[in-house]
């Protein structure tokens, strides 16, 4: 299931960073890569908003070989619930 970002008014969320977080929590587990290509951006961007987003505390990544797979933390899951009720409340 790919997450389709709906048009806000005024931009009020960033829709990378948005859709890169709903994308990782509807895709526990999987690699980096593949999650990359469910949120429709760029490998070196998506690299560049897991490292923020893992120094933020909201994702952990486990290396095993060449991947690296991509989980929310306790706290990541709680932004996810907020960007999605925020979402519905502007629809």
């Amino acid at each position: 299931m790919t997450f389709t970002y709906p048009q806000l008014p005024l931009n009020i969320i960033f829709h990378k960073p948005a859709a890169i977080l709903i994308n990782i929590q509807a895709h526990q587990g999987l690699s980096q890569i593949h999650i990359c290509r469910y949120s429709g951006c760029t490998y070196s961007h998506f690299t560049k908003m897991v490292l923020l987003f893992e120094k933020s505390g909201l994702l952990l990544t486990d290396k095993q070989g060449r991947d690296r797979n991509i989980n929310l933390t306790e706290k990541g899951e709680n932004v996810v619930k907020y960007i999605r009720n925020i979402i519905e409340v502007l629809k």
